[in-house]
Formats: C-alpha cells, structure tokens, sequence
C-alpha cells in the first residue's frame, strides 16, 4: 500500500478567454472504491469537478463569466 497525496494550482498566464473542455468516465468502473479508501471514484471525479469549477467562478453557483467556458463531455 503506498499512501499519496496530491496537489494542484492553476495559474492563469495571459489575456482573454479559457475554453475548457471535460472528458469525464461515468462508466460502470467509477462504482468502484478508490484504491486503499472508502471513497467511490465516481464521488471523487465529482469533488474534483467541482472544486474546478470553483476555481473557475468562484463558489456562487449562479456566476457566469464572459471569459470562460466549459463544456462537459
């Protein structure tokens, strides 16, 4: 068992729009626990998804934004 931990900062460089698009696996297999935890992937793609979206707008989820878009596959 090899215990990980991760982080991430996103840095935004430049001017004018973000275009993003997410490819998110909602197959079957995301029933699944995550390796060594308790956790569900699908729950964990979730979280992640929306601290993303945070990041992005902000954690008013009525925001929108001129500068960002995102799309869902």
């Amino acid at each position: 068992y090899l215990s990980m931990e991760t982080s991430t900062e996103i840095t935004r460089r430049g001017s004018g729009p973000i275009e993003l698009a997410l490819v998110l696996d909602v197959t079957g297999s995301m029933a699944n626990n995550v390796a060594g935890g308790s956790v569900k992937k699908i729950q964990s793609l979730r979280d992640a998804s929306d601290a993303l979206l945070d990041v992005l707008f902000g954690e008013d989820e009525t925001a929108t934004s001129e500068n960002v878009r995102v799309s869902v596959v």
